[in-house]
């Protein structure tokens, strides 16, 4: 966790991109005849799967409809629940993944490592949240000066 505002040094840069809340996935139900959604959304932060399959279509077409915000709907039909329902998630996570983006610099801080997460606390309201760290460079110089510079992500 990095929460010493006067240590560091960055930018923060919010992607504008179209804020997708859900993805709707639909697989051919065989034995019913009839395409059924598998939906993936936004609870609490995290990517969920919404609904088991439904008795009736219109029940279907209710949970997928009820999903608040704009949804993604994949146009390819699946051939089974599972499927769309990794299709779903891994949509919503790749929509997700690098809305914002920071810049950071720091005195030395060997726990920043690529592909890791650091937790911004303290700082302006635009950086407080979870970072994905994508590279990294620490620098070791002369006279004892050191410092860890990343590049980050919002995390999927």
């Amino acid at each position: 966790m990095i929460s010493d505002p006067e240590n560091s040094s960055g930018r923060v840069t919010i992607q504008e991109r179209n804020d997708y809340q859900s993805v709707v996935a639909y697989w051919f139900n065989e034995a019913e005849q009839r395409k059924v959604p598998a939906v993936a959304g936004i609870v609490a932060g995290a990517v969920s799967v919404y609904g088991n399959v439904p008795d009736n279509a219109g029940e279907a077409n209710e949970d997928a409809d009820s999903q608040a915000g704009p949804r993604y709907i994949i146009r390819k039909t699946l051939t089974d629940q599972k499927s769309a329902q990794e299709a779903a998630t891994a949509q919503l996570k790749k929509l997700q993944r690098g809305k914002s983006t920071m810049s950071i610099t720091r005195p030395l801080t060997p726990g920043m490592v690529a592909e890791g997460r650091i937790d911004v606390r303290n700082h302006r309201a635009s950086a407080n949240r979870l970072w994905q760290v994508e590279s990294v460079m620490h620098v070791i110089g002369s006279g004892g000066v050191s410092s860890s510079a990343a590049e980050c992500v919002t995390p999927a």
